[in-house]
């Protein structure tokens, strides 16, 4: 009964815990996106996680769920797809941003890209509230999901993707 209170009392909805999906990096041997024809220039792409754990391709104004985890937060899934030349060390920040550019959550996470390879980041816990996010009856935040990704710690290569999302 406690459980049920506090489930409904922070806007759950139910006691069930998300399903749980880890943080997995991987090289993907023949994976690949649109990115430029040259191979000595870096790209990323940016996406969701599916239910399942592996990378969804994320389109203009697609909606995120919303994610209730067991203690309280709310979060949506990011994920990425690298492409390096070479292999080096990647800051990957993950934002979650309002229509007007403020932002509402980030999320760093360090990867090693695969030389001449894609690197396939999901499970990626965007984190923007520890409260029931106030809103009207069936309204949507308009949002921005963006990742940008820097060499690290020399952030001398920059790359990043940007995509509108809404968040019911």
């Amino acid at each position: 009964m406690v459980a049920s209170l506090c489930c409904f009392a922070f806007g759950a909805g139910s006691c069930s815990d998300p399903p749980a999906i880890a943080l997995q990096t991987r090289c993907a041997s023949g994976a690949s996106f649109s990115h430029s024809a040259d191979p000595s220039v870096a790209a990323i792409h940016l996406g969701t996680t599916s239910s399942t754990g592996s990378f969804a391709e994320l389109k203009a104004n697609d909606a995120l769920t919303k994610v209730f985890g067991s203690q309280g937060g709310t979060h949506v899934w990011g994920s990425a797809l690298l492409y390096a030349p070479t292999s080096e060390n990647w800051l990957l920040t993950f934002r979650l941003s309002d229509t007007d550019g403020n932002v509402i959550a980030s999320t760093d996470q360090q990867v090693t890209s695969c030389a001449g390879g894609v690197v396939v980041l999901t499970g990626v816990r965007v984190v923007y509230g520890y409260s029931p996010v106030p809103t009207d009856a069936g309204a949507q935040l308009s949002d921005e999901l963006s990742v940008v990704a820097t060499t690290y710690p020399d952030r001398s290569v920059v790359v990043q993707d940007r995509v509108p999302v809404q968040v019911p």
